[in-house]
């Protein structure tokens, strides 16, 4: 792939950290034949280094799996020529299997997905909300799913079953909310590691919350493009 041949308008597709769950940036472009690939990103990557990572992709029919896991290598970076504050990271695919890329171009191809830019940051956001006890201050994990009766926690240690926890969720600099934190007590009720078992998801009980606070979570929802 041509390091020039940069599709005028981002992909945005997910690429996420196999591991962190990080938010690394979204698909610029893919060439299958090449098994190569550009992301566009807010952070540098580490040149030549080996990198594995998730891409998530949306439930059509274009795409016949939830997500592909991939290895990738940077070779080359440079400032977005659309965005001074992005930039294009060129990265080769490394053991990637062909029907799996031929099915991601295709699938890109078909759907022109070209989603507004502010969304797709904002939706990124969900992979920073981080969750705090409120007594102890300890971090327990990133927030994963919300609804008005409960919550899933993203973390590197399953939480105690059945234990009621008194929770901070640090909300997103965004005009839209005007806290910074929304305050929850819930109850731990289930626990599985994530498809990467050094990572673990806690489902929680929502039982309670100040009244005055309960639209917050719609704005969760609505601003960071959660289903629920």
């Amino acid at each position: 792939m041509a390091e020039h041949n940069i599709l005028e308008h981002s992909l945005y597709l997910d690429v996420l950290d196999k591991y962190s769950r990080e938010c690394l940036g979204r698909i610029g472009d893919i060439n299958p034949n090449t098994e190569a690939m550009v992301i566009i990103s807010q952070h540098s990557f580490p040149l030549h280094q080996t990198r594995e990572v998730v891409i998530a992709l949306p439930d059509t029919d274009h795409f016949s799996k939830s997500q592909l896991e991939m290895q990738l290598e940077a070779t080359w970076e440079r400032v977005s020529e659309h965005n001074s504050e992005e930039k294009q990271i060129g990265c080769q695919l490394l053991n990637a299997n062909y029907n799996d890329l031929e099915m991601l171009a295709h699938g890109v191809k078909e759907l022109g997905i070209t989603l507004a830019k502010k969304r797709s940051a904002r939706k990124n956001l969900l992979f920073y909300l981080e969750i705090y006890n409120q007594h102890s201050g300890e971090l327990l994990g990133h927030l994963g799913d919300i609804s008005d009766s409960g919550l899933m926690i993203i973390g590197e240690h399953p939480l105690t079953l059945n234990k009621t926890l008194d929770l901070n969720i640090r909300l997103p600099d965004l005009e839209e909310f005007t806290e910074a934190g929304l305050e929850v007590r819930v109850e731990t009720r289930w626990t599985h590691p994530d498809t990467n078992p050094e990572i673990h998801c806690t489902g929680c009980l929502l039982i309670d919350i100040a009244p005055e606070d309960e639209p917050i979570i719609d704005q969760i929802q609505d601003v960071l493009g959660l289903d629920v």
